[in-house]
């Protein structure tokens, strides 16, 4: 997690899913592939008055709902990666940025100060993006 907010309590949830994706490296693109991707999201925020930062079961449905384009797919045809190149960078930064301002109910997403994906594509290469859910 980010260190502005070492002091705060944390939860995440991980999944695992099969995609192709094509990376342009130096303005050249790679052989569409496979990945068993691994991911994992982490938020962070105040504990409420039952000392709950926000339901796993939220965080899970949120992430679910991101990932299910992608599923046994291709992230080179699927927004916003007709557009982006669908690094593991811009996949992880596209995972936390959908979930904190998007996906999860409101009165969650006003819980969460900070947040971050990290994105495995292979064993141990992973990218991680951190984001800020007051900024937009």
């Amino acid at each position: 997690m980010h260190p502005l907010h070492a002091n705060s309590p944390t939860i995440s949830v991980q999944r695992r899913f099969k995609a192709r994706h094509a990376v342009t490296i130096g303005g050249v693109e790679e052989t569409m592939h496979e990945h068993d991707w691994h991911v994992r999201v982490e938020v962070a925020g105040p504990l409420d008055d039952e000392g709950l930062l926000i339901d796993f079961h939220l965080l899970e449905q949120a992430l679910d709902s991101v990932l299910e384009p992608f599923r046994n797919g291709d992230f080179n045809g699927t927004p916003p990666f007709d557009e982006w190149n669908p690094s593991a960078e811009n996949i992880a930064r596209h995972l936390i940025e959908a979930i904190v301002h998007q996906r999860l109910p409101e009165e969650a997403r006003d819980r969460i100060e900070a947040g971050c994906a990290i994105v495995e594509e292979a064993p141990g290469c992973h990218a991680t993006y951190y984001s800020d859910p007051t900024q937009k």
